[in-house]
């Protein structure tokens, strides 16, 4: 990304752009929306080719093409989704305002949780990726002693994204998210539900009402779970 940035910034004619890559790709606004108006394209574009979806297992922002892939949701309401939860991720922060940001660690969820409670609440321990990698996130000032701190300025899965939720909540609930009872049959292995996962299907109405809004809120603020075989 720094090589092409380069590039870009040393056109012969001068009329290199004001924006910058990495940064556009890190700003939730723009960043949320494209890349799930991309999944959903991809998945569109495997369909022209028959090929279909038997099961689908998500992570964090991509649970909204996985959503769609699963056939819950529309591409119209998708992206709305999307772009709500990178509009509202400026509110994010910690108690008295601090700053968050997310680490890559190389440890199991166990190992994580033990750590993670020296620093009290101010980390949590945000996604287990797998068994020996997981996501730490919350103050900045908690992670300054880490070498591989992310690129990212929120704080996703944790406690600062509590200010986000009900802003985010209200946006949906106006703009009127509908949801689809799954006819492409397709089971759906969520990661927010616990430790293991497990296969979803959201066939009654009081499941079908969370995806409408709080299911997305919760997506924002609690762990992520790798699935364990």
């Amino acid at each position: 990304m720094d090589q092409m940035q380069h590039s870009l910034d040393n056109l012969p004619d001068g009329g290199g752009p004001e924006w910058s890559l990495i940064y556009e790709l890190n700003t939730a606004l723009i960043s949320q929306p494209l890349c799930t108006a991309r999944q959903v394209a991809l998945v569109n574009a495997l369909h022209t080719t028959d090929v279909r979806f038997t099961a689908i297992v998500e992570h964090s922002s991509g649970e909204i093409g996985a959503t769609y892939a699963a056939g819950y949701l529309s591409a119209k309401n998708a992206v709305r989704i999307a772009y709500y939860r990178g509009f509202h991720s400026h509110l994010a922060q910690g108690s008295g305002g601090k700053r968050g940001k997310m680490i890559a660690v190389g440890m199991s969820l166990y190992q994580a949780l033990r750590f993670r409670s020296e620093f009290g609440t101010s980390l949590r321990v945000a996604a287990s990726n797998s068994q020996k990698s997981c996501t730490l996130a919350g103050d900045a000032e908690a992670e300054c002693t880490f070498v591989r701190v992310l690129e990212v300025v929120t704080a996703y899965h944790s406690h600062h994204m509590l200010p986000c939720a009900e802003p985010c909540l209200e946006s949906m609930r106006k703009c009127g998210i509908t949801v689809e009872k799954n006819p492409r049959h397709c089971a759906w292995y969520l990661s927010v539900w616990g430790p293991n996962g497990r296969s979803r299907s959201f066939d009654d109405a009081d499941d079908l009402l969370l995806l409408k809004g709080q299911y997305w809120v919760n997506s924002l603020s609690k762990q992520r779970f790798f699935l364990r075989q």
